[in-house]
């Protein structure tokens, strides 16, 4: 037995042939193209029921999620179905913005 391990890729965004944006790459050596729109955890259960595998966008790779995984960081995406894009009720809210930050309370209020 071998100890390689099924090769991924990084995820690169392309676009299908409908126009959406795509999350394409190598998950464990599966060809995966994913929706870009992250999504919330309403989302992945609707996603998960009509039969799409979930992912977890962890160091640019895509890594499927499954009871082993379900703490991953990273936003969580599934696959692409052409002409299902991903309704905005169950689009994760964006994350903030590393330049961002809260003032603190000694901080001058100038």
């Amino acid at each position: 037995m071998s100890n390689t391990r099924p090769v991924s890729t990084p995820a690169q965004a392309r676009l299908c042939r409908c126009g959406a944006v795509v999350l394409e790459g190598l998950a464990e050596g599966v060809p995966v193209r994913a929706d870009a729109a992250a999504l919330n955890a309403d989302g992945e259960l609707d996603a998960l029921a009509a039969g799409r595998r979930s992912y977890v966008l962890n160091r640019r790779e895509l890594v499927l999620r499954d009871t082993t995984r379900l703490n991953l960081p990273g936003p969580v995406v599934a696959d692409h179905r052409c002409g299902q894009p991903v309704p905005a009720a169950h689009r994760a809210p964006p994350a903030p913005s590393a330049t961002t930050r809260r003032p603190r309370p000694l901080d001058p209020p100038y």
